[in-house]
This record gives C-alpha cells, sequence and structure tokens, in this order.
C-alpha cells in the first residue's frame, strides 16, 4: 500500500477532513438554517399582520352597517324647519341670557340671523341651522346642546300640522301669455277659485 491511497474506513487510518474545515461546515449549515427560519417568522408575521387588518376593518365596517347612529335623510327632512325670528325685546317669556344662547348654532358657533332657514328639534326645542344640524343629524342622532333624543315628530302629530297646512289657502300666480307678450297676471288664493 502507497501513502496516497485512501484510508478505508473503520480500518484506523488517517482521517479524511481536518476539524477546521468541519468546524466550517457545521458553522456555515448552522448560519442558513438560522436565516431561513427568520425569513420564514418574518414572512408569518407580515401575514398575520395582513390578516389582523383585514379582520378588523371588517369588524368595523360590520358595527358601523350595523348601528347606523344618525337620523336617515327621511327623518331629517320631517324635522321642522322656517325662517329664524327674533324674539321681542319687550318678552318677558324667556330671560335674557336664554334669548342671548338661542341667538347662536351650537354646531357651527354662528349667530342666528333674521330670515335664515333653521331647524327645531321637537324634543328639547333647540334651534340650529338648518345646514349645520343636517349634517349633525346624518351621524349622530341627538341635540349637539343637551344629548337628547332628536327624533321627527309622533307621526299622528305630523298628520296633524299636515291637515293644518291643507286647509290654509294657498296663493297661485296664474300667468296667461300670448307669443311672449304676458297679457293677464292674478294672484288669488286657491280655495277662492271658481
Amino acid at each position: 500500500m502507497s501513502s496516497n491511497s485512501p484510508a478505508s474506513p473503520g480500518a484506523g487510518g488517517t482521517r479524511c477532513c481536518k476539524a477546521t474545515t468541519l468546524v466550517a461546515v457545521a458553522a456555515t449549515s448552522f448560519v442558513c438554517c438560522f436565516v431561513l427560519v427568520v425569513a420564514f417568522l418574518f414572512v408569518r408575521f407580515l401575514l398575520l399582520r395582513q390578516r389582523w387588518r383585514h379582520r378588523t376593518r371588517r369588524l368595523l365596517q360590520e358595527q358601523h352597517h350595523r348601528s347606523k347612529p344618525g337620523l336617515g335623510a327621511a327623518a331629517i327632512a320631517m324635522l321642522p324647519s322656517f325662517p329664524y325670528r327674533r324674539r321681542a325685546e319687550g318678552s318677558t317669556s324667556v330671560p335674557a341670557t336664554a334669548a342671548a344662547a338661542a341667538a347662536e348654532c351650537a354646531v357651527c358657533l354662528g349667530v342666528l340671523d333674521e330670515g335664515q332657514m333653521v331647524r327645531q328639534l321637537p324634543g328639547c326645542k333647540h334651534v340650529f341651522h338648518q345646514e349645520c344640524i343636517d349634517v349633525w343629524l346624518a351621524s349622530r342622532a341627538s341635540c349637539p346642546v343637551c344629548r337628547g333624543k332628536a327624533e321627527p315628530p309622533a307621526p299622528a302629530r305630523a298628520e296633524d300640522d299636515r291637515a293644518a297646512a291643507a286647509s290654509t289657502p294657498a296663493r297661485v300666480a296664474a300667468v296667461e301669455m300670448f307669443g311672449d307678450e304676458e297679457l293677464a297676471s292674478s294672484s288669488t288664493p286657491r280655495g277662492a277659485r271658481g
């Protein structure tokens, strides 16, 4: 046998690899396994975070659709609205501080001017700019001042109001025209016509 021939295993010959080579291979294997485990955990974390966000978003949407906190457009339209008129100066029925507080919209903190369209909440009788309270009631069903329920008037009362409005004569302006000329114009109550 020559000294260049490989040693057979178990024959008590020399080793095939040095100790430093074995340590280098073991360390490289360990580093590769560590990198793969970290990469796996990172991908798993990203997927779990995406699932949590999706689940949270879905729950919030379901909760929002289940319990709509505001009033619908039809309910808001049923609330009374009218041009704002200040109370008379000599009126003793309302204290001066209450009259001053009633002259301000609690939603936009703007002053209620004479003739502006306002809406009055039936339960608490608070008055606000129509545009301001419509936006408020679309998202919340409560009064901005006292947090009382802001509900439209009861149907029986609303029907009575409609009947009273129907009994008052409305003014109709009839205009007769031939070509581009206006011949006659009249303004008579609807009930007075024959």
